[in-house]
């Protein structure tokens, strides 16, 4: 996660058998970032593949990262499996029907 202050707030995937429990590495980077007092400016995610496609956030991750960073905050992309190169998107792109939260 970069933030308006500069920084770079690192997040990690936290599992648990329960998965309604579990929180996505984007989620905990993004609310790090709120707890250190900044705001989110963009989200980067290196994930092995899902099938032969980049690995972007799923819903949940997409929603508060439209509610704290806005529709056009960037999304970047790639794989930790390979070369890839990295790709870009928007929450927006990505979330195109998401409620109005700072467009």
């Amino acid at each position: 996660m970069h933030t308006d202050s500069g920084g770079v707030v690192p997040g990690v995937i936290v599992e648990n058998v329960s998965l309604g429990l579990a929180m996505c590495a984007e989620r905990v980077a993004l609310f790090s970032t709120v707890a250190l007092g900044a705001r989110p400016l963009a989200l980067a995610l290196v994930a092995p593949r899902t099938g032969e496609d980049l690995t972007w956030p799923c819903g949940a991750c997409l929603q508060v990262a439209l509610e704290l960073g806005g529709s056009s905050m960037p999304i970047y992309a790639t794989s930790v499996a390979d070369d890839a190169p990295i790709s870009r998107s928007t929450v927006g792109e990505l979330l195109p029907n998401g409620p109005f939260v700072r467009r």
